[in-house]
């Protein structure tokens, strides 16, 4: 009963196949707090999350698991607890720790899959390399402002090196939550249709979105 309302959309073959499926998770902030509830509700069972932050009150606005009783304790180990609390039976195996080189892939190396709830560019580029040194897709996804974007990218080359040139400016931005949950949204549309029909999910093609002015445009990283 727990997956009713899933169906017909998610049909019986694909949801067995989600509760062997492992996802790992970069980033259980914003994005990554609805990633990871997102993903367990549809029925993967099998979460590897690893952040190295702490929540602060600048969080409560916007990420899933800051709340505050939650203040100033571990992102990854608040999350799997309350994510437990969703499913009892699921693995969550949780990191407290910074990715900051190709040698940290030794933490994903059982994930089938990686999805990308980080904030920052320099530990995105090094998450594409450990997608691609694992040869596991990498589901990108962004924020700031009234922008977002979201790619599901194939582990054969480094497009992430495509989508942030080198000398690019960032600049501090506005994170309302109407973004990570539309964004994380996104992404997890990109991972059932993934494993539903692989042939037929967008590989490869950036989405670019603005909620404000109302439009979408598709970047091919080819």
């Amino acid at each position: 009963m727990r997956y009713e309302r899933n169906k017909p959309l998610i049909d019986e073959p694909t949801q067995k196949k989600m509760q062997s499926f492992t996802i790992g998770i970069v980033g259980i902030g914003a994005l990554g707090g609805y990633l990871a509830q997102g993903a367990l509700r549809m029925g993967f069972k099998k979460l590897i999350i690893i952040d190295d932050d702490v929540f602060q009150e600048s969080n409560l606005n916007r990420q899933l698991f800051a709340t505050e009783n939650t203040l100033g304790e571990s992102k990854v180990y608040v999350a799997k607890r309350m994510l437990e609390e969703i499913d009892s039976t699921a693995k969550i195996t949780a990191h407290q720790k910074r990715i900051k080189k190709v040698d940290d892939a030794l933490l994903l190396q059982e994930a089938d899959i990686i999805l990308d709830g980080l904030d920052n560019i320099e530990s995105r580029k090094v998450l594409q390399k450990i997608a691609i040194h694992l040869h596991v897709p990498l589901i990108h996804g962004a924020i700031g402002n009234w922008d977002g974007q979201v790619a599901f990218l194939t582990p054969d080359k480094n497009r992430m090196e495509k989508i942030y040139p080198d000398g690019e400016e960032v600049q501090k931005v506005a994170n309302l939550v109407v973004m990570p949950m539309l964004i994380s949204a996104r992404q997890l549309a990109l991972l059932v249709q993934f494993l539903m029909e692989e042939g037929n999910v967008e590989k490869n093609v950036l989405r670019r979105i603005n909620v404000q002015e109302h439009y979408e445009v598709a970047v091919d990283l080819e």
